[in-house]
Protein backbone atom coordinates (compact mmCIF):
# COMPACT_ATOMS: atom_id res chain seq x y z
CA UNK A 1 0.00 0.00 0.00
CA UNK A 2 1.10 3.51 -0.97
CA UNK A 3 0.73 6.96 0.18
CA UNK A 4 0.94 10.27 -1.66
CA UNK A 5 2.10 14.06 -0.53
CA UNK A 6 1.88 17.19 -2.68
CA UNK A 7 3.29 20.33 -1.56
CA UNK A 8 3.44 20.22 1.96
CA UNK A 9 -0.49 19.10 1.75
CA UNK A 10 -1.90 15.78 4.03
CA UNK A 11 -1.00 12.87 2.91
CA UNK A 12 -3.55 10.64 0.52
CA UNK A 13 -3.54 6.99 1.36
CA UNK A 14 -3.11 4.23 1.69
CA UNK A 15 -3.55 3.39 -2.07
CA UNK A 16 -3.03 -0.05 -3.35
CA UNK A 17 -0.72 -0.28 -6.51
CA UNK A 18 -2.68 -0.70 -8.79
CA UNK A 19 -4.98 2.17 -7.99
CA UNK A 20 -1.97 4.52 -7.80
CA UNK A 21 -1.10 3.70 -11.60
CA UNK A 22 -4.67 4.83 -12.19
CA UNK A 23 -4.27 8.07 -10.30
CA UNK A 24 -0.78 8.20 -12.60
CA UNK A 25 -2.55 7.42 -15.89
CA UNK A 26 -4.91 9.76 -15.50
CA UNK A 27 -2.95 12.65 -13.94
CA UNK A 28 -3.86 12.93 -10.91
CA UNK A 29 -0.72 11.87 -9.63
CA UNK A 30 2.94 14.17 -11.06
CA UNK A 31 5.98 12.79 -11.12
CA UNK A 32 7.24 15.07 -9.14
CA UNK A 33 4.80 14.03 -6.05
CA UNK A 34 5.81 12.62 -2.71
CA UNK A 35 4.64 9.10 -2.38
CA UNK A 36 6.03 6.50 0.21
CA UNK A 37 5.09 2.66 0.29
CA UNK A 38 3.96 1.81 4.08
CA UNK A 39 7.11 -0.08 4.95
CA UNK A 40 9.45 2.82 3.68
CA UNK A 41 11.10 5.63 6.49
CA UNK A 42 11.13 8.21 3.76
CA UNK A 43 8.95 9.88 0.59
CA UNK A 44 10.49 9.44 -3.01
CA UNK A 45 9.36 11.17 -5.67
CA UNK A 46 6.69 9.38 -8.28
CA UNK A 47 8.84 9.71 -11.03
CA UNK A 48 11.42 7.85 -9.57
CA UNK A 49 9.37 4.65 -8.75
CA UNK A 50 9.80 1.77 -11.14
CA UNK A 51 6.49 0.65 -10.75
CA UNK A 52 5.32 3.87 -11.95
CA UNK A 53 7.82 4.99 -14.25
CA UNK A 54 6.23 2.86 -16.89
CA UNK A 55 3.01 4.78 -16.78
CA UNK A 56 4.53 8.37 -16.51
CA UNK A 57 6.60 6.99 -20.07
CA UNK A 58 2.84 7.08 -21.73
CA UNK A 59 1.36 9.59 -23.32
CA UNK A 60 -1.60 11.28 -20.94
CA UNK A 61 -5.39 9.31 -20.82
CA UNK A 62 -7.28 11.14 -23.99
CA UNK A 63 -4.44 12.49 -26.05
CA UNK A 64 -4.93 9.69 -28.76
CA UNK A 65 -0.92 9.98 -29.22
CA UNK A 66 0.11 7.84 -32.99
CA UNK A 67 0.49 4.07 -32.36
CA UNK A 68 4.29 5.00 -32.53
CA UNK A 69 4.48 6.71 -28.87
CA UNK A 70 3.18 3.60 -27.25
CA UNK A 71 6.87 2.43 -27.33
CA UNK A 72 7.95 5.07 -24.92
CA UNK A 73 9.80 3.52 -22.18
CA UNK A 74 12.27 4.64 -19.18
CA UNK A 75 15.81 5.38 -19.94
CA UNK A 76 18.00 2.47 -19.56
CA UNK A 77 14.89 -0.17 -20.38
CA UNK A 78 14.38 -2.33 -23.37
CA UNK A 79 11.68 -0.77 -25.41
CA UNK A 80 8.35 -3.38 -26.45
CA UNK A 81 7.74 -2.97 -29.84
CA UNK A 82 4.24 -2.66 -30.45
CA UNK A 83 1.09 -5.70 -30.37
CA UNK A 84 -1.71 -4.63 -30.80
CA UNK A 85 -5.35 -6.02 -29.44
CA UNK A 86 -7.45 -8.40 -30.74
CA UNK A 87 -10.67 -9.43 -29.77
CA UNK A 88 -11.33 -13.53 -29.28
CA UNK A 89 -14.46 -15.89 -29.94
CA UNK A 90 -14.46 -17.91 -26.48
CA UNK A 91 -16.06 -20.52 -27.67
CA UNK A 92 -14.08 -21.03 -30.81
CA UNK A 93 -10.38 -20.11 -28.62
CA UNK A 94 -12.03 -23.19 -25.80
CA UNK A 95 -12.69 -25.62 -28.52
CA UNK A 96 -9.69 -25.44 -30.43
CA UNK A 97 -7.60 -25.69 -27.02
CA UNK A 98 -9.82 -28.99 -26.03
CA UNK A 99 -9.17 -30.41 -29.65
CA UNK A 100 -5.66 -29.71 -29.35
CA UNK A 101 -4.88 -30.67 -25.85
CA UNK A 102 -4.16 -27.14 -24.99
CA UNK A 103 -2.14 -26.12 -28.04
CA UNK A 104 -3.97 -23.68 -29.43
CA UNK A 105 -4.53 -22.41 -25.72
CA UNK A 106 -1.50 -21.42 -25.52
CA UNK A 107 -0.67 -20.21 -28.58
CA UNK A 108 -3.22 -17.40 -28.20
CA UNK A 109 -2.30 -16.73 -24.21
CA UNK A 110 0.93 -15.93 -25.75
CA UNK A 111 -0.04 -13.30 -28.08
CA UNK A 112 -2.07 -11.95 -25.40
CA UNK A 113 0.54 -12.05 -22.87
CA UNK A 114 2.88 -10.10 -25.28
CA UNK A 115 -0.16 -7.25 -26.39
CA UNK A 116 -0.64 -6.38 -22.64
CA UNK A 117 3.40 -6.33 -22.16
CA UNK A 118 3.64 -4.00 -25.31
CA UNK A 119 1.09 -1.57 -23.42
CA UNK A 120 2.20 -1.86 -20.06
CA UNK A 121 6.23 -1.38 -20.76
CA UNK A 122 6.84 -2.65 -17.32
CA UNK A 123 10.82 -2.57 -16.40
CA UNK A 124 12.07 -5.83 -15.84
CA UNK A 125 9.27 -8.12 -17.55
CA UNK A 126 10.25 -11.55 -17.77
CA UNK A 127 6.95 -12.95 -18.76
CA UNK A 128 8.48 -14.59 -21.88
CA UNK A 129 11.07 -16.66 -19.96
CA UNK A 130 8.70 -17.93 -17.75
CA UNK A 131 6.05 -18.61 -20.86
CA UNK A 132 8.82 -21.03 -22.32
CA UNK A 133 10.02 -22.42 -18.83
CA UNK A 134 6.27 -23.16 -18.22
CA UNK A 135 5.58 -24.79 -21.57
CA UNK A 136 9.33 -26.74 -21.50
CA UNK A 137 8.34 -28.22 -17.79
CA UNK A 138 4.28 -29.57 -19.26
CA UNK A 139 5.93 -31.07 -21.98
CA UNK A 140 8.98 -33.10 -19.93
CA UNK A 141 6.35 -33.58 -16.95
CA UNK A 142 3.99 -35.05 -19.95
CA UNK A 143 6.86 -37.30 -21.51
CA UNK A 144 7.94 -38.42 -17.89
CA UNK A 145 5.09 -38.82 -16.39
CA UNK A 146 5.13 -42.58 -15.91
CA UNK A 147 8.10 -42.06 -13.38
CA UNK A 148 8.47 -39.60 -10.28
CA UNK A 149 10.43 -37.02 -11.65
CA UNK A 150 7.55 -36.21 -13.93
CA UNK A 151 5.02 -35.50 -11.19
CA UNK A 152 8.33 -33.37 -9.34
CA UNK A 153 8.51 -31.73 -12.88
CA UNK A 154 4.47 -31.19 -13.12
CA UNK A 155 4.71 -29.49 -9.61
CA UNK A 156 7.11 -26.86 -11.33
CA UNK A 157 5.34 -26.17 -14.16
CA UNK A 158 2.35 -24.98 -11.86
CA UNK A 159 5.03 -22.62 -9.85
CA UNK A 160 6.57 -21.35 -12.99
CA UNK A 161 2.56 -20.89 -14.49
CA UNK A 162 1.39 -19.09 -11.26
CA UNK A 163 4.04 -16.71 -12.05
CA UNK A 164 3.53 -16.38 -14.96
CA UNK A 165 -0.18 -15.37 -14.99
CA UNK A 166 0.92 -12.85 -12.21
CA UNK A 167 2.93 -10.85 -14.35
CA UNK A 168 0.12 -11.19 -17.25
CA UNK A 169 -2.45 -9.98 -14.78
CA UNK A 170 0.04 -6.87 -13.93
CA UNK A 171 0.61 -6.16 -17.49
CA UNK A 172 -3.24 -6.31 -17.75
CA UNK A 173 -3.78 -4.08 -14.81
CA UNK A 174 -1.07 -1.30 -15.90
CA UNK A 175 -2.54 -1.29 -19.77
CA UNK A 176 -5.99 -1.06 -18.35
CA UNK A 177 -4.80 1.98 -16.07
CA UNK A 178 -3.79 3.81 -19.39
CA UNK A 179 -7.36 4.73 -20.02
CA UNK A 180 -8.36 5.29 -16.60
CA UNK A 181 -9.28 1.80 -15.81
CA UNK A 182 -11.72 -1.17 -16.50
CA UNK A 183 -14.95 -1.66 -14.10
CA UNK A 184 -15.91 -5.28 -14.38
CA UNK A 185 -12.90 -7.18 -14.96
CA UNK A 186 -12.41 -10.27 -12.68
CA UNK A 187 -9.84 -9.97 -9.96
CA UNK A 188 -6.33 -11.53 -10.62
CA UNK A 189 -7.24 -13.18 -7.07
CA UNK A 190 -10.22 -14.72 -8.66
CA UNK A 191 -7.94 -15.97 -11.64
CA UNK A 192 -4.82 -17.07 -9.48
CA UNK A 193 -7.27 -19.22 -7.42
CA UNK A 194 -9.21 -20.78 -10.42
CA UNK A 195 -5.85 -21.65 -12.52
CA UNK A 196 -4.20 -23.19 -9.53
CA UNK A 197 -7.43 -25.76 -7.92
CA UNK A 198 -7.44 -26.67 -11.62
CA UNK A 199 -3.48 -27.26 -11.87
CA UNK A 200 -3.58 -28.86 -8.51
CA UNK A 201 -6.31 -30.86 -9.41
CA UNK A 202 -5.85 -31.98 -12.67
CA UNK A 203 -2.36 -33.87 -11.54
CA UNK A 204 -3.58 -36.11 -8.92
CA UNK A 205 -4.97 -39.87 -9.48
CA UNK A 206 -8.81 -38.37 -9.93
CA UNK A 207 -8.92 -34.87 -9.39
CA UNK A 208 -8.81 -34.38 -13.56
CA UNK A 209 -12.80 -35.08 -12.95
CA UNK A 210 -12.70 -31.52 -11.41
CA UNK A 211 -9.58 -29.67 -12.66
CA UNK A 212 -10.36 -29.50 -16.76
CA UNK A 213 -13.83 -28.18 -15.95
CA UNK A 214 -12.32 -25.44 -13.65
CA UNK A 215 -9.62 -24.90 -16.22
CA UNK A 216 -12.08 -24.09 -18.70
CA UNK A 217 -14.21 -22.01 -16.17
CA UNK A 218 -11.01 -19.67 -15.72
CA UNK A 219 -10.43 -19.71 -19.24
CA UNK A 220 -13.74 -18.33 -20.48
CA UNK A 221 -13.20 -15.49 -17.71
CA UNK A 222 -10.01 -14.71 -18.59
CA UNK A 223 -11.06 -14.25 -22.42
CA UNK A 224 -14.12 -12.66 -21.62
CA UNK A 225 -12.00 -10.28 -19.67
CA UNK A 226 -9.78 -9.62 -22.21
CA UNK A 227 -12.80 -9.21 -24.73
CA UNK A 228 -13.69 -6.30 -22.51
CA UNK A 229 -10.51 -4.93 -22.28
CA UNK A 230 -10.47 -4.68 -26.32
CA UNK A 231 -13.82 -3.02 -25.96
CA UNK A 232 -12.77 -0.30 -24.35
CA UNK A 233 -9.43 0.47 -25.67
CA UNK A 234 -11.36 0.07 -28.99
CA UNK A 235 -13.79 3.03 -27.81
CA UNK A 236 -11.01 4.97 -25.77
CA UNK A 237 -7.83 4.34 -27.72
CA UNK A 238 -8.88 2.48 -30.99
CA UNK A 239 -5.12 2.53 -32.78
CA UNK A 240 -4.35 0.36 -29.72
CA UNK A 241 -6.80 -2.75 -31.51
CA UNK A 242 -6.08 -4.56 -34.67
CA UNK A 243 -8.79 -4.38 -37.52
Amino acid sequence: MYFVRRDGAAELGPIALADLQRMVADGRVRSTDLVREESWTSWRMAGELPELQAVFAMPPVGAAPPMASYSAAPVGTAVEPLVPLRCADVGMVILFSVITLGIYGMVWFYGVMRSYRSIAQRPGSSSDTHFWVYVSCVIAGFLLSWIYIGFAIYVAAIVVGAILLSNVLQDREIAASRIGGIVGLNSSGTHMTLWLAAEILTVTCFGSVLGIPLAIVQAVLFISDHNRVVDEFLNKQPSMVAR
